[in-house]
């Protein structure tokens, strides 16, 4: 069961999946099969996050993404305003201490989707008050992406999602077998990196996840419509 909110950009579904890439991570490091695959298996966000790649090469890049999820999957670009902008991306996703929220909003208008990875509860909180349409928020889990930062763990995840309206995406460590905890916790969805990229199966990795968050996206639905 998905159900549909209001962005800027149009239509976000919810739970969301956002596969982030990491070529490096990729078969032969080729980002573009992984990317089809994570679409095909059921990813409505693709976040492009290369940031060893000078401008030039993110854009040709970017414009490759775009190709491929256009009308498919919303295409968000990692901290890069101007890259995102040049290759017709739906939004940016900007780090915490990037750029404000404002200033992402004013170079890439009105319409743009922003989000920003936050940390705690205070970040979340002035991460919506900002304006921003969605955070990322973890590592819930331990992560190879990321293998020297500390796991907040669920209950923390629950403490950031319930203290903001916008959607919260889950970050760090998540798999099919976890995705259920953290949207029982209350995220609307989770952000993978090493879970797609890393998989031998990219498209059914996709594809166990996105049942895994429905399940308890139906499940987490149907209690709250039990207790209204």
């Amino acid at each position: 069961m998905t159900t549909f909110v209001p962005s800027r950009m149009g239509r976000l579904r919810l739970p969301t999946l956002c596969f982030i890439s990491d070529r490096h991570q990729c078969p032969n490091g080729e980002l573009e099969p992984v990317v089809q695959a994570a679409i095909d298996g059921g990813a409505n966000v693709v976040q492009l996050r290369e940031k060893d790649l000078p401008a030039g090469e993110l854009f040709l890049l970017g414009m490759t993404v775009r190709r491929l999820t256009r009308g498919k999957a919303l295409l968000l670009v990692d901290d890069r305003c101007d890259v995102a902008q040049a290759c017709g991306a739906d939004g940016v996703h900007l780090p915490e201490s990037g750029l404000p929220t404002s200033m992402a909003r004013w170079i890439l208008g009105r319409h743009a989707l922003v989000g920003r990875s936050v940390h705690d509860v205070d970040a979340a909180q002035q991460a919506e008050r900002d304006g921003a349409d969605l955070v990322q928020f973890g590592p819930v889990f331990a992560t190879s992406s990321k293998p020297d930062a500390k796991p907040v763990g669920i209950k923390a995840l629950r403490e950031v999602a319930s203290s903001i309206s916008i959607p919260v995406l889950a970050v760090g460590g998540i798999t099919p077998e976890n995705a259920a905890q953290v949207i029982e916790a209350g995220a609307s969805g989770v952000a993978v990196i090493s879970a797609i990229c890393a998989a031998e199966d990219p498209k059914g990795a996709t594809e166990a996840l996105v049942a895994a968050m429905n399940e308890a996206w139906a499940k987490r639905l149907g209690e709250t419509k039990a207790t209204a």
